[in-house]
């Protein structure tokens, strides 16, 4: 599995515009890919960045002249991982554990 560290900045700030969409996908757009927001300047993605997306299974570009890429599954867990990056257990004996290894 691609993992979050793996992935560049590019590939990283794609996943998190897409997952922040309303139909969790990027549109083709003059220039590359985007989301639909009501931003009136989006950011636009190079088409190399959404190959690269779909290398890694990340995004669905199931044909060459593709409109929409949406998340895939595997983007989606990669999107939640970016919105919360916290390497540790959020069980109560996860959180004392690391909360008493970091007192020294």
């Amino acid at each position: 599995m691609t993992e979050l560290r793996s992935i560049g900045p590019q590939q990283r700030a794609a996943i998190a515009a897409a997952y922040a969409a309303p139909d969790q996908s990027l549109h083709r757009v003059r220039g590359g890919w985007s989301a639909r927001t009501d931003d009136p300047s989006p950011t636009v993605f190079t088409t190399r960045t959404l190959n690269a997306m779909s290398r890694d299974w990340l995004v669905d570009l199931s044909d060459e002249f593709a409109l929409v890429a949406p998340l895939t599954r595997k983007g989606i867990a990669l999107a939640e991982q970016l919105r919360d990056p916290q390497p540790y257990d959020r069980s109560e004996r996860g959180y004392v554990a690391a909360a008493s290894g970091s007192q020294r």
